[in-house]
Parts: structure tokens; C-alpha cells; sequence
């Protein structure tokens, strides 16, 4: 494709007007970037959204369905007990369909069952919605990663924020309307869910309309002495790095989920009242939604710097042993803060660390796998949490997630090294 036919006039004209120095390579990748920015957004935009109004519903959804208790929970846990079980499954899938199908699939999968929800009346129907709603979502992470790797993308960390803005925003959307709609829209439920389906087909048509215009050359797959191999494996030079980026992620997604999980339960424990609790989340909230916001646009040198992970699990530790042993109010919203800092500026870096250390011919499968652990351990974290009773119970808990952020960011900085070294090893031969 030419330039002409792929930037669109404005953008050329602005781009001779104010920077005369960029090329057409350039104008181009700029141009693919902010394309692949609205899609990826839009997919976390819906997943936001529309996994939010069922969590808001959940108690009118349970009453009117007839869920027991058990169903009940496993909603909450749905998305991670699916992603946990797919494992490599929705990266693999990127691999063989390629990165555009994959987002337009992962949009289609999350949204096609929520806008068909209001149809639902037995319990088993709600697993099966939930199930491809989670499918979709699994795509999400993956499919950016190898649309990145396929266009050449260098400052993809602004992306990842977008993605995570766009996410906040579909929750808070739904979480500050979806009640307060109910009323007005007949006092069903039902039609709230289609009302917030409608609103994210609009966004998501466009988006689709915008990704389909990207073109991406398919990445040759690895070929054997006999021919194609189908089954083609992470390489073994890269499986240090995608395991220890596994435990780095383990323990952010564990120790994030309990904490925001939690924290609500454990002020009410306190005798806090519900307005009390639900500022103290809006601190973290007001922390994470900064981070996603800032970080990749003023802070970037710290997202590739390989020793702020370690730093961070350490704060992390120090932020979790005030969250549950500190009794001052004001403390314990300063940690909230800290707590919605560290944790989104540690998904942050390890999304940048998976993205740019995937092997390109199989990303879809190398992210995967590291989703796959780090939701494992979210949904461990929350269970754990709930079966423990006593606080120093829960403290010990949640630091072994902690040290597992530490631990995974040591060994990433080990394998980061190492990969460094291998590659000098050519030019100093020659």
C-alpha cells in the first residue's frame, strides 16, 4: 500500500506543515499506530463496560435467574478460571488467523453474548455467555502484542496506557449509570445490558472499520526438514524470559485483585461505613487511572528499565503491610494511592517487557501462556483471601504474591542481561 492510499490527506497535510523532516515511513507508522490505539481501546473499552454491568447487576441477575450461591461466585472468578484453562489456546489462534482477525474476533466474542444476555434465563446459559465473553477478552493481550511486532511499533507503551484508561472508563461508566438506569428504562435490568451493548456496537463498528484499513504482511511460520511445522513451539532461547515475566505478572495480577477485592470488606471489618470504603477505592482508582495516563507519555525511560520492577515489588510489600496493619484513615488512603500507582505502573511494565521480548512468528502464543499464569494466580489470590480468617493470615498471604513481583523482576533483569550479552557476542567476533 502507498502512502497516499494509507495516511489519510489531513494528516499528511499536517505533518508537512508542522514536521517537514518526517517521512513517508513515518506518517505511516504514526497514521497504523493511532489505528491499532482505537481499535485495542475499544476491545478494553467493551471488556470494561460490559464485564462491569454484570458485577453491578450480579444480585438482580442472581434473583432473577436463579442462581445459587456457588454460581453466584463463580462469576466474579469467570474470566480468570477461563483464561487459566485456555492457557496458550487464544494466542495460538492469533498465531495461525494473524493479529486484525484476532481483534475483530476478541470484540466479536465479548460482545455478541453480553448483547444476547437479555435472552437468558437458565444458569447454565450465563456459563456458556460468560465463557465466550472471557474467550474474547483473552484475545485482547495477544493479538496487540502481535500486531506491535507486525507493524514495527516502537512506542507502543502509549497504547497500553490508552488500553488501560479505556478499560477505567467503561467501569466507571457502567458502574456510576447502570443502577441509576433502571428505573428509567422500565425497571428491568435487561434493559440496561442492551442499552450498554448498544452504545459499544456503535464503538465497535467504527473500530473495525478503522483496523481493516492496516495492512499486515503474515509472518512466515518456522519450516522442518519435512516441511511446515504445525506446531511450532516458543523458542528456547526466550523461554527463560517468558517465565520469569510469568511469575513477575503472577504477582502483580495476585496481589492487585486481593487487595482491590478486599480492601472494601476489610474497611466494613473496621467499622467503616460503605461511603468511607468507596472513597478509600476511589483513591487507588484516582493512582492507577494517573499512572496509566502519565507513565508512558512523561515516564517511559522508567518502563524500560529493567531494575524499577524489583523497586516496585519492594513497595508493593511496604504498601500491603500498611493496607492491613496500619489503623490511621489518612494512612491507609495514602497506601490505597500508592497502591493504584505501583500496581498499574507494574502491568504497565510488564506488558512492555512481554510485548517487546515475544518472538514475532509466535507472540500470540508466548503472551498466552504468560496471561494464562497471571490470571491463574488472580483467582487464586482472591480465593485465598476469602478462605483465610485472620488478618496476619491474609498479611502472609498477600506478601508471598508481593515477593513473587520481586522475585520475577530479578529474574527478568538475569534473563534481559543475558540476552543483551548473546546479541554482543557477533560484533565482538567480527
Amino acid at each position: 500500500m502507498s502512502f497516499e492510499a494509507a495516511a489519510s490527506p489531513r494528516l499528511q497535510r499536517v505533518m508537512g506543515k508542522r514536521w517537514p523532516e518526517f517521512d513517508e515511513q513515518e506518517c505511516l507508522l504514526l497514521n497504523n499506530t493511532t489505528r491499532v490505539a482505537i481499535m485495542t481501546a475499544t476491545n478494553f473499552f467493551t471488556g470494561g463496560m460490559l464485564s462491569t454491568n454484570i458485577s453491578v447487576l450480579a444480585t438482580l441477575l442472581r434473583e432473577d435467574i436463579g442462581l445459587t450461591s456457588g454460581q453466584f461466585g463463580v462469576i466474579f472468578a469467570m474470566s480468570g478460571i477461563v483464561t487459566g484453562l485456555l492457557g496458550a489456546i487464544p494466542g495460538m489462534l492469533i498465531d495461525r488467523i494473524g493479529p486484525k482477525r484476532g481483534m475483530i474476533l476478541g470484540y466479536l466474542l465479548a460482545w455478541t453474548p453480553m448483547a444476547l444476555f437479555p435472552f437468558i434465563k437458565t444458569p447454565p446459559l450465563v456459563f456458556v455467555a460468560l465463557f465466550f465473553t472471557a474467550f474474547g477478552s483473552a484475545l485482547n493481550m495477544p493479538s496487540t502484542s502481535a500486531i506491535v511486532k507486525a507493524l514495527k511499533i516502537t512506542n507502543f507503551s502509549k497504547i497500553l496506557g490508552v488500553n488501560i484508561v479505556a478499560h477505567s472508563v467503561g467501569a466507571f461508566i457502567t458502574q456510576t449509570f447502570a443502577a441509576r438506569l433502571i428505573p428509567v428504562l422500565g425497571g428491568s435490568w435487561r434493559n440496561v445490558i442492551w442499552l450498554f451493548a448498544g452504545i459499544t456496537f456503535v464503538f465497535g463498528i467504527f473500530a473495525i472499520f478503522t483496523i481493516s484499513k492496516v495492512e499486515i504482511e503474515q509472518v512466515a511460520p518456522i519450516s522442518t526438514g519435512k516441511g511446515k511445522d504445525k506446531s511450532v513451539k516458543v523458542p528456547q532461547e526466550c523461554k527463560r524470559s517468558m517465565w520469569s515475566l510469568a511469575v513477575l505478572y503472577a504477582g502483580t495480577m495476585g496481589t492487585s485483585v486481593a487487595v482491590s477485592s478486599w480492601l472494601p470488606t476489610l474497611m466494613a471489618e473496621r467499622g467503616y461505613d460503605t461511603i468511607t470504603s468507596g472513597t478509600i477505592a476511589s483513591f487507588q482508582t484516582v493512582g492507577a487511572l494517573a499512572t496509566a495516563l502519565l507513565v508512558p507519555v512523561l515516564f517511559e525511560k522508567l518502563l524500560h528499565n529493567t531494575i524499577t520492577t524489583p523497586v516496585a515489588g519492594l513497595a508493593v510489600l511496604g504498601i500491603v503491610m500498611t493496607i492491613l496493619s496500619s489503623q490511621s484513615l489518612n494512612l491507609i488512603k495514602a497506601a490505597a494511592l500508592c497502591a493504584g500507582i505501583a500496581f498499574n505502573f507494574l502491568s504497565l511494565h510488564a506488558q512492555r517487557d512481554i510485548i517487546s521480548s515475544a518472538p514475532e512468528h509466535v507472540s500470540g502464543k508466548y503472551v498466552s501462556t504468560i496471561n494464562a499464569c497471571a490470571n491463574c494466580s488472580g483467582v487464586m489470590s482472591v480465593m485465598g483471601i476469602g478462605m483465610l480468617t485472620t488478618s496476619t493470615g491474609k498479611l502472609l498471604y498477600l506478601c508471598c504474591f508481593a515477593c513473587l513481583i520481586l522475585i520475577g523482576g530479578l529474574l527478568y533483569r538475569s534473563a534481559y542481561r543475558a540476552a543483551q550479552q548473546q546479541e554482543a557476542q557477533p560484533a565482538s567476533v567480527n
